[in-house]
């Protein structure tokens, strides 16, 4: 009786062991990273602050459309919005005509000066990010490799 139950549980782990190790967690591969998801979007694209400041007037699941030229546009939802009391306002924005990408951007205000942005847009997938840059008080979003992007 005593094997007849340890041959039960060698039965049963052997009828499941082929499900689990079915199961894979995607990583990003060498291949992935080589594939590109903004083809059509230029290196360098502006974006105006005032663009920028209405996102943030905006609350979680309202949809977001930004139109920076004829070949960018970004629609999506805002999935998470956070206040911290030291001024800073973060936004998740899940894409919907980048299926996978998201839109994270922050409003830092500092008082008695201006309020600076930050933010990517990336898929995990994909070896391309747009980074939120600005020059001489000016908004891009600038075209990058992601294996070249630090996580902060």
């Amino acid at each position: 009786m005593k094997y007849l139950i340890v041959a039960g549980a060698i039965v049963a782990l052997l009828n499941y062991a082929p499900e689990s190790l079915g199961q894979k967690i995607p990583v990003p591969t060498e291949k992935n990273l080589q594939r590109t998801m903004f083809t059509t979007v230029p290196a360098r694209v502006s974006y105006p602050s005032t663009e920028l400041n209405k996102i943030f007037s905006l609350h979680i699941n309202d949809d977001v459309s930004i139109r920076l030229n004829d070949q960018f546009v970004f629609t999506g939802t805002i999935v998470d919005k956070v206040e911290r009391t030291s001024g800073t306002i973060s936004l998740n924005i899940r894409s919907v005509n980048y299926p996978g990408a998201l839109f994270t951007v922050s409003a830092v205000n500092i008082p008695g000066e201006k309020t600076v942005f930050t933010g990517r847009i990336l898929h995990p997938g994909y070896g391309d990010v747009l980074e939120l840059i600005q020059e001489n008080d000016q908004y891009y979003l600038r075209k990058k490799n992601q294996n070249k992007m630090m996580v902060e």
